[in-house]
């Protein structure tokens, strides 16, 4: 009866550490969670193009819309806002703007292990999310194909006018730029990224008031001289080209 109530326990241990077994497993199977999408921050960047004739001896390159176009890839791809307007006599004057929303989160596809009826239940609801994603992405890259192509016909025509006036509104140009980087955040629900790109000399011949930006925006002024003119004193990086201007702005969001 000894050997025997010892085997029966022996039998009865080895068969509770199978069953503890089984359960953790499927604890820790149930417990596993898909990560959280992280997404940056949307982008506000705005680009100023010198029109005025000191841009030729300062070599202060004229651009073209391909130029800034990785620019509207980025906040499609990030979602934000992008302006253009010109440093002329008067620069406090309108932006051209188009702007791209928050791109949305495709559904994530629910692990197959499981219960096979929870299972089947979430790979329903999964498909069911899927297309309705499908579609509202599809009409959203519709809307924002017609946005961009409007504002690259009317960014085309202005760096068509010619550098030709004659004095430079730089202070000006700063305070349109810091009034479209101040914009309320709220309709992006996070905080944005801000930036402001002067292709110009920084020299000012309007002699109008000073301004210094209160939107902590990241400024950047390209020429081929090394000019700062008027905005020496300003925490601003210099670039030679445009391209590498836009490069630096890409390489801030590989990091």
């Amino acid at each position: 009866m000894t050997s025997k109530n010892n085997a029966f326990r022996v039998a009865f241990l080895i068969s509770s550490v199978i069953m503890a077994a089984c359960n953790n497993t499927q604890l820790s199977t149930q417990s596993v969670e898909t990560p959280a999408v992280t997404q940056q921050p949307p982008l506000k960047i705005v680009v100023f193009q010198d029109k005025t004739a000191s841009t030729g001896w300062t070599r202060t390159e004229q651009l073209k819309y391909e130029d800034i176009q990785p620019l509207v890839t980025l906040i499609r791809k990030h979602g934000g806002e992008l302006a253009v307007g010109l440093v002329a006599e008067r620069s406090n004057l309108s932006l051209v703007r188009v702007r791209t929303d928050v791109p949305l989160v495709k559904p994530v596809e629910p692990p197959k292990n499981g219960n096979v009826f929870d299972v089947a239940q979430k790979i329903g609801q999964y498909r069911k999310q899927l297309a309705e994603y499908e579609k509202i992405k599809a009409e959203k890259e519709e809307k924002e194909a017609a946005r961009e192509k409007e504002f690259e016909e009317q960014v085309r025509k202005l760096f068509s006018l010619p550098a030709s006036r004659k004095r430079t509104d730089i202070w000006g140009a700063l305070r349109r730029a810091d009034l479209f980087l101040s914009e309320s955040d709220q309709s992006w629900k996070a905080p944005t990224e801000k930036y402001a790109l002067f292709c110009s000399d920084g020299q000012d011949t309007a002699h109008g008031p000073k301004y210094s930006m209160k939107s902590k925006a990241k400024l950047i002024i390209v020429n081929g001289s090394a000019s700062l003119g008027n905005m020496e004193g300003i925490d601003i990086i210099a670039f030679e080209s445009m391209s590498a201007a836009v490069q630096h702005l890409l390489a801030q969001r590989r990091n």
